[in-house]
C-alpha cells in the first residue's frame, strides 16, 4: 500500500520562518485546527484537499518539501 504522509518537521520549520502559528495556518488553509493537528501527528493522512490547501497557503512551498510518499515493502515484494 502506498500512502502520503506530511513532513511535519519541514512544515514546522516553514511556520517558524513565516512567524505563523497553527491557527494562522488553519485560517489560511480553511481547515480546522484539529484536522491540521491530526495530520501533523500522523493520526490522519493528508487528502487531496489538504495537500492543495497547504500548497496554496504556503507560498513558495513545494509538494516535495512538505510530503513524502511511503510504499509498503511487503506489498512491493508480493508484486
Amino acid at each position: 500500500m502506498t500512502r502520503l504522509v506530511l513532513n511535519s518537521p519541514a512544515l514546522k520549520s516553514y511556520l517558524k520562518e513565516q512567524q505563523w502559528t497553527l491557527v494562522d495556518l488553519s485560517e489560511r488553509m480553511r481547515f480546522s485546527y484539529d484536522m491540521i493537528q491530526k495530520v501533523i501527528h500522523g493520526s490522519r493522512n493528508p487528502g487531496g484537499r489538504f495537500v492543495a490547501g497547504l500548497l496554496c497557503a504556503c507560498e513558495g512551498g513545494t509538494f516535495d518539501q512538505f510530503f513524502t510518499i511511503i510504499e509498503d515493502k511487503k506489498q512491493l515484494e508480493r508484486g
